[in-house]
């Protein structure tokens, strides 16, 4: 195991390779090499935290201003705290729980079961999980991205913005408007909200089940199989 305690001052790592657990404290930290951990990593700033290529059995890391984290291949659950912004980049992970107090912006990640996010605003593109939940304040957009199984949605007060999205069970979306740019396909069944209007008119929509729908107006545009159950 390893121990590294910066007190008052910044924590500055490079290449590191541990074998056990690894503890790590700062007020600020960063790491610029790659970090290999056999155990459990965890690390705690009052500042910023900067992180990449981080190889660990689970990883914890929270920061009291801006996270990121630039690579990164987590056996177990990697659980994510910041009081500002955060930032992920191909993070692969057995499990996600990121919450950031500003924006949240994950790229080009995998993770085999539970993505949990939470934010001020959100802007997914290239996420794939087992199944998805994203919580937004103000704001949601998901891009390119997948999930085996239920994804829920909620963009909160703000718009909701779908482009090119695949949901292998039930979706659950929500927000101000709800709208798209690519191609949504549904596994299961859809339950979509908003307050405003819910606009998904793209001709390659696919929704294997049954869709509820509640909104001020609603276009919705399906390829082949469309039930409307419930629009309000």
């Amino acid at each position: 195991d390893a121990v590294l305690a910066a007190g008052a001052g910044n924590l500055a790592m490079d290449s590191a390779s541990i074998g056990g657990d690894l503890t790590a404290t700062g007020v600020g930290i960063t790491q610029g090499g790659t970090l290999q951990v056999g155990g459990e990593a965890g690390l705690d700033s009052t500042g910023a935290m900067t992180l990449v290529a981080v190889t660990a059995g689970t990883l914890a890391a929270t920061a009291g201003d801006t996270l990121q984290l630039v690579g990164a291949d987590v056996t177990g659950a990697a659980t994510l705290r910041s009081s500002a912004g955060m930032t992920l980049r191909d993070v692969d992970a057995g499990s996600l729980s990121a919450i950031a107090g500003g924006p949240l912006q994950v790229g080009g990640s995998e993770v085999t079961g539970a993505a949990t996010l939470q934010a001020s605003t959100l802007l997914l593109d290239g996420l794939q999980a087992g199944s998805l939940s994203a919580t937004a304040v103000n704001g949601l957009e998901i891009n390119n991205s997948s999930t085996t199984g239920d994804a829920n949605l909620d963009a909160g007060a703000g718009q909701l913005l779908i482009d090119t999205l695949a949901a292998g069970g039930d979706l659950q979306a929500s927000g101000a408007g709800v709208t798209q740019t690519g191609a949504l396909t549904v596994g299961a069944g859809s339950v979509l909200r908003s307050s405003g209007d819910i606009v998904l008119n793209h001709a390659g929509n696919q929704f294997a089940g049954p869709v509820a729908l509640q909104a001020q107006q609603v276009e919705i545009a399906a390829d082949g199989h469309l039930d409307l159950v419930d629009v309000e």
